[in-house]
């Protein structure tokens, strides 16, 4: 499963604690080179399933950022977002 991350009440488990998606974003490490692509971190959801996130640059208001979850933590960052891309 590949989809767009809203900025809700899920929280993910980085190192026994619980984060939201905006804390998950600053925990991440920075990406350097990757045009459009800002942060990547993989994590477990509060319900133990393992996913990777990548954090993307909005195209709309370049300041902002947008997250793309993948279950299929075997899939590279760049994979991801091609992925969702052609949805």
């Amino acid at each position: 499963m590949i989809g767009m991350v809203k900025n809700a009440k899920q929280r993910y488990n980085v190192n026994g604690q619980m984060l939201s998606l905006k804390q998950l974003y600053q925990s991440a490490a920075p990406l350097q080179g990757k045009k459009g692509l800002l942060r990547s971190i993989t994590t477990t959801m509060a319900n133990g399933v393992p996913v990777k996130v990548v954090f993307v640059q909005n195209r709309n208001k370049k300041s902002e950022w947008l997250a793309i979850l993948s279950t299929d933590c075997t899939l590279s960052k760049q994979e991801m977002v091609r992925i969702y891309g052609i949805r």
